[in-house]
């Protein structure tokens, strides 16, 4: 009975842990088989009590510290003892096999098999602006979000413009954002959206994403701290050197700012055709999408054509509306345009 009782918790602890447990049922099933087949069950009782002992005092040690600091494991993240929390998104993590990339004339085709790979899987719904719902579910790698990870760390520019680090994100995550461009061609061909309404599905599916400010410095740091506070806004902290998640990043953590949706939004659509740009604006500390599209309202002119702003961070904003206060355009200029 102690041996089953023993297997039982151990069983628990490996589906709760499965990093630190799993080699340790396995190792104990091993050493259960052997003594069995010895007939060592006295030598088997002391390892199952022994085994028993520490697992409740783990258990004991790990229940006083989720009381004590009140995390929550739903589909969240944490930094900085923020939790970071959204309703409209199930996340799940697995493994599977992960593949190689063959990029041949602009198309990513799978090559060999290379490893096995974790994967963080996202499931969201969302509305439009005109109330039609949405779902659907897309998976990135950790392997992919580590590459964009050092990749987004080690841009540093000294003499550059913002559009210059958001260029070298998109150029360097573009490859690794088929499974969400798979999934928005999916959505907008089972509800055969027109162009402006596959547009709207896809920034309403970012602006439906909590808002988290992206520092580059660390949260608890005085100026982000009011900076927050202001904005009523949770925190991740620490993303040298621009404070700017990548789009794999963003896709993997779901954790963005302004900038950050925007370079994620410009490759999404610009990757469908559409004739898009990223704004800043250094006076309201802020960036946006801008989109050549049949629309009215907020604008600016480029190149004989009408570049409506889409703001990213709060949901029901169409192109050509702003937050009050925003609406100046003398205050924004192009930082990146896929058609100069």
């Amino acid at each position: 009975m102690l041996n089953l009782i023993a297997g039982v918790a151990l069983l628990i602890l490996a589906v709760l842990w499965p990093a630190i447990f799993i080699p340790v049922l396995v190792a104990f099933v091993i050493l259960f088989i052997i003594l069995m087949i010895r007939k060592k069950r006295k030598t088997l009782n002391i390892i199952s009590g022994i085994l028993l002992s520490v697992i409740l005092t783990f258990s004991f040690i790990m229940l006083v510290w989720i009381a004590i600091s009140g995390l929550d494991f739903s589909s969240s993240l944490q930094d900085d003892d923020v939790v970071f929390y959204d309703p409209n998104c199930e996340t799940s993590s697995y493994r599977a096999d992960a593949y190689t990339y063959t990029i041949i004339n602009g198309n990513t085709i799978d090559s060999q098999l290379v490893r096995r790979d974790n994967y963080v899987k996202h499931a969201r719904s969302w509305e439009d602006t005109r109330g039609k719902t949405y779902s659907g579910q897309f998976r990135v790698s950790e392997s992919s979000y580590n590459k964009a990870s050092r990749n987004r760390a080690d841009i540093y520019l000294e003499q550059g413009y913002w559009g210059d680090v958001y260029l070298e994100l998109v150029l360097h995550d573009y490859h690794y954002l088929r499974p969400v461009i798979d999934m928005y061609d999916s959505i907008g061909k089972a509800k055969r959206l027109n162009q402006n309404e596959f547009a709207n599905m896809v920034v309403s599916s970012v602006q439906s994403i909590p808002y988290c400010y992206i520092a580059s410095a660390p949260c608890d740091h005085p100026d982000v701290v009011e900076l927050c506070e202001e904005m009523q806004s949770p925190c991740y902290g620490n993303i040298i050197h621009y404070g700017v998640h990548s789009p794999i990043e963003f896709l993997y953590t779901q954790l963005g700012d302004c900038d950050t949706r925007a370079v994620f939004l410009y490759i999404i659509l610009s990757h469908f055709g559409y004739d898009v740009a990223v704004l800043v604006s250094e006076h309201y500390s802020h960036a946006v999408l801008a989109i050549n599209t049949r629309a009215s309202g907020i604008h600016l002119m480029r190149n004989g054509k009408k570049y409506y702003l889409w703001e990213t961070t709060a949901e029901g904003f169409s192109p050509g509306e702003m937050p009050t206060g925003m609406g100046n355009t003398n205050f924004w200029e192009f930082a990146l345009m896929n058609k100069p």
